[in-house]
């Protein structure tokens, strides 16, 4: 098993459920890479991504036995990835509402900063049903094309497409207020 892109992730997880240390060892270089640029896309430069990764791939060997035969392992990490990036952006805003309560500023005098933005999409994106969740995911952060995620996940590419489009028809339902908030403190603070 001395090259690791001959195992297929199916084969991988199958072992990796088993507790097998060389096949997560084989799954971990295969997308190390890949997931330290999806996660470093998303955080701010000051925070560090591959303590994310770390944690994606300890969640991974944690919680092995729900490894499912069907589901594509890649699709599993990016959304163990996505989650840990959502449950980071939630704890920022906890911190930042904490230091703006107890500031002493008047509220006006607090910047709107990109990564409340930020946050407030992986939130959005958090809500979306899981289907739906990770076809945008693969196509959006991972830029994969419509037929590439098809074949990850084992669908038609038409039922890509529909995923997208409620994906998106969603989002701009859950953003709508947000975005308008947003430019309302734009423009009082601009």
């Amino acid at each position: 098993m001395s090259d690791h892109t001959e195992t297929s992730d199916r084969v991988l997880g199958a072992r990796i459920k088993a507790s097998d240390h060389a096949a997560f060892k084989v799954l971990f270089y295969r997308y190390y890479e890949p997931l330290f640029r999806f996660v470093a896309r998303r955080l701010p430069a000051s925070e560090a991504p591959q303590d994310v990764v770390q944690d994606v791939f300890a969640r991974l060997w944690q919680h092995r036995a729900a490894i499912k035969e069907d589901q594509p392992l890649k699709a599993y990490l990016y959304r163990i990835a996505n989650n840990l990036l959502i449950d980071h952006y939630r704890k920022l805003q906890v911190r930042q509402a904490y230091v703006a309560q107890h500031a002493e500023t008047t509220p006006t005098m607090v910047p709107v900063e990109h990564v409340d933005l930020e946050a407030h999409v992986m939130i959005a994106i958090e809500q979306l049903p899981d289907a739906l969740r990770e076809a945008f995911v693969l196509s959006r952060f991972e830029e994969l094309t419509y037929r590439e995620i098809a074949a990850l996940l084992g669908v038609s590419v038409k039922t890509v497409e529909s995923r997208m489009s409620k994906a998106l028809k969603q989002l701009r339902a859950l953003l709508q207020h947000t975005l308008l908030l947003l430019v309302l403190a734009n423009l009082l603070l601009g």
